[in-house]
């Protein structure tokens, strides 16, 4: 028996799914990582998932990890965060998110659907609370995050964080053309000896992992959630090209 896990954390770019059977990935990149490592996997990514429910599913398995375990974390979206419904159970707000559009908003439509029952709480969410996620996020990381990421560095846990993109504002909802939106993830976030990926293919480059994908080609068409046909065993590679050269080799890089 394989002595430790490789844990698999994230949203939707941490998944692979397919309704065509015949050209849908029968394997994830991640496997294809734990098999490299000879890492027993445990994959726990969710389409959809805002920052908080990522930190929820790591925290429900932290008791599980220990040295040696390989802990993978596709970090979401910045624009998304958790609300409460109706039912006092917590939702990504990537559900209203996507359900807006502020020329044609349509409020009694979003909290049926979504199981709000309180205009205000609703409008504080679209027009108050999205608009401080920068803030938000900081805090998070600064007082949360980055103290349990690294107290799994120093049980002898290999991190490897991995951000979408560094986007804290949604061009759906906001006019943001002289808005500076982005975080400067390694310094304005990270906290030493907690790192991330580069996914960097250009000196000059701000792109995260989204950007990566856009420049090779590897997004849509068919696809298996949110990557096209075929490219999970080639995915693993660039990933583990990274976790060999930044993580497990070069801790200074980032």
């Amino acid at each position: 028996m394989k002595p430790n896990s490789l844990w698999h954390f994230g949203d939707s770019y941490g998944t692979w799914a397919s309704d065509d059977l015949v050209l849908g990935a029968k394997k994830g990149y991640s496997e294809y990582i734990a098999d490299y490592y000879n890492l027993n996997f445990s994959h726990h990514a969710v389409g959809g998932y805002s920052t908080d429910e990522i930190l929820n599913s790591i925290l429900l398995q932290y008791n599980n990890f220990k040295s040696g375990d390989f802990i993978l974390i596709n970090w979401t979206f910045f624009v998304r965060f958790t609300y409460l419904n109706k039912f006092s159970n917590p939702r990504s707000f990537n559900n209203i998110l996507w359900g807006i559009e502020l020329s044609n908003y349509n409020p009694d439509e979003i909290l049926i659907k979504n199981n709000i029952d309180n205009i205000d709480y609703l409008n504080y969410l679209i027009f108050h609370k999205s608009e401080f996620m920068r803030e938000d996020i900081i805090l998070k990381w600064k007082l949360i995050i980055n103290p349990l990421l690294n107290n799994l560095i120093n049980i002898g846990c290999v991190v490897i964080n991995s951000f979408n993109n560094s986007n804290t504002k949604s061009p759906a909802l906001f006019d943001v053309d002289n808005e500076d939106i982005s975080l400067d993830i390694s310094t304005e976030l990270l906290q030493p000896p907690n790192k991330k990926l580069n996914w960097k293919l250009k000196p000059n480059d701000r792109s995260e992992y989204i950007g990566f994908l856009i420049n090779k080609n590897y997004q849509f068409d068919g696809q298996d959630t949110h990557y096209k046909f075929g490219i999970q065993e080639e995915l693993s590679k660039e990933w583990i090209n990274r976790i060999d050269s930044q993580i497990l080799t070069n801790p200074d890089l980032i």
